[in-house]
């Protein structure tokens, strides 16, 4: 749910969510991976499609997508068991499960709250990667610490101590959030 907001405006579309936009078509426009991926109890395909909505197909090509499969032909995957919060699989697989929910969700606003911060560099690299090809026509948010995971971002809002510091192109940010850490008294 969104907070009530002080100061400024969000729209959707043109539209303000708290006041123009119902909770399920607002949640339909949202698609979240949190540095705790969320995986519940049940089978993969549930885990992916809890509506019940897509095709073994589509489930299986995105799980390839993402290096979750080798092969759409491995359609036995989805009746494996996730336990609950996802405890029999790695971080990164935890990760890239999420991040093929998220494609499928095909929702336009894609937010990326420290997805990367726990998982290995070849999981990282897939999903900074996932941002540049699978969202290029969506609008993603990245909330990061670490640089390599916003190279590629358009823009950077640059937050010191919940104020912004800078907002600017990602390059010249990040260089600029590099002079200010070698600066810094250790």
């Amino acid at each position: 749910m969104l907070y009530p907001y002080e100061k400024g405006r969000i729209l959707i579309n043109g539209k303000e969510p708290i006041v123009d936009i119902d909770l399920t078509t607002y949640r339909f426009n949202y698609s979240y991976i949190s540095q705790d991926p969320v995986l519940f109890q049940g089978t993969l395909r549930e885990n992916l499609d809890p509506l019940k909505q897509l095709s073994e197909v589509d489930l299986m090509q995105t799980l390839v997508q993402v290096g979750y499969a080798a092969s759409t032909q491995e359609t036995y995957m989805l009746n494996s068991r996730i336990e609950e919060r996802g405890k029999n699989l790695s971080v990164g697989e935890k990760q890239l499960l999420c991040l093929a929910r998220t494609l499928l969700q095909k929702a336009p606003i894609v937010i990326l709250d420290e997805a990367t911060s726990s998982v290995d560099p070849h999981s990282e690299e897939l999903m900074v990667r996932a941002t540049e090809e699978f969202f290029s026509d969506r609008t993603v948010i990245i909330i990061a610490h670490r640089l390599s995971t916003l190279e590629k971002c358009d823009r950077i809002v640059w937050l010191d101590k919940g104020e912004i510091r800078k907002i600017g192109p990602a390059l010249e940010i990040i260089e600029e959030f590099k002079k200010f850490e070698d600066a810094r008294p250790t």
